[in-house]
């Protein structure tokens, strides 16, 4: 019967090298010293490698048996891994966990989030997935994620299988550049003024479910963007106006890189939630769900 590479084979090896005898080493793994003295000798055979050398009646390791000595430590912890990954996954832990962030929120905490999670699941896959308005809702109808983080408002359709939990409310300030000609205005703005510039927006990333904006007038031209990042320059720019969140537009305000102005009809706060389903048996969930209740992330994720 072949012995070749295994953990017990592995850790034989890691004491031979540290008692440099047979013998010692049977008494360090409780064993008789022909039965190592057989390993071993089977180990070379099996391998067709020379394991060990002996000097003045001391045993050393080879070159060849000092790689797969430095080599196995990581064979052995991947061993041990996947045995407790492999006892998770038979318990029930899913393979694979997504996380839908809608992307008017705040990531920062998404580092911290994930580390704590794969520490608790190390046999899991998780995802982060940003969505945009609807498309939050739509990735956890379509089972493309299992809980939304910043699900706006409440959700299209509930056959009462979404549960949620309030998370806050996001403010919008209204944004121009200091160079664009609507800065010189000092009344309130109306809508008949903001419609002649286009709009800086970032699309609705659902696609079965009805497609929102951030903010748009009726004939107003839009420019759709991938990220908030890319509304605050095309806006600083003064390629268009728009709406931010205050968490980005207070800083670039500081910096003067955008003003502010009055408008007749301010865009309301934006109500989120936490949102899953909640037919899913879910350990991760559970786990997940008192944590994201906390002040510190309820904050976090706002600001």
């Amino acid at each position: 019967m072949a012995i070749g590479l295994s953990s017990d084979t592995i850790r034989i090896l890691q004491v031979i090298a540290k008692t440099g005898s047979f013998s010692e080493a049977a008494k360090v793994l409780h064993r008789v010293p022909s039965a190592i003295g057989y390993t071993a000798k089977k180990m070379e055979d099996d391998l067709g490698i020379k394991l060990f050398s002996r000097t003045n009646g001391h045993i050393q390791l080879t070159p060849a048996a000092r790689y797969i000595l430095e080599k196995g430590d990581w064979i052995l912890q991947g061993l041990n891994e996947l045995k407790c990954n492999a006892a998770q996954i038979d318990n029930g832990i899913e393979k694979q966990f997504t996380i839908a962030l809608n992307y008017i929120v705040n990531p920062d905490p998404i580092p911290k989030l994930l580390s704590s999670l794969s520490e608790k699941f190390p046999a899991t896959e998780f995802s982060i997935r940003t969505e945009v308005y609807n498309g939050a809702w739509e990735a956890l109808y379509e089972n493309r994620a299992n809980i939304v983080i910043g699900a706006p408002q409440n959700p299209p359709f509930n056959q009462g299988n979404i549960s949620t939990e309030y998370l806050g409310d996001i403010e919008w300030i209204f944004l121009v550049s200091p160079c664009h000609p609507l800065a010189k205005e000092n009344s309130i703005l109306q809508a008949s003024q903001l419609r002649h510039y286009p709009a800086i927006v970032v699309h609705d990333s659902s696609i079965a479910l009805q497609q929102k904006k951030t903010w748009a007038l009726k004939g107003q031209k839009v420019f759709y963007v991938a990220d908030l990042e890319m509304v605050l320059s095309m806006i600083a720019e003064g390629v268009g106006i728009g709406f931010l969140p205050a968490r980005i537009a207070i800083p670039a305000l500081t910096s003067g890189k955008v003003i502010t102005k009055v408008i007749a009809e301010h865009k309301q706060p934006v109500r989120v939630y936490y949102a899953w389903q909640n037919q899913q048996q879910s350990q991760i969930l559970n786990y997940l769900l008192p944590i994201l209740c906390t002040d510190e992330y309820r904050s976090q994720w706002l600001n």
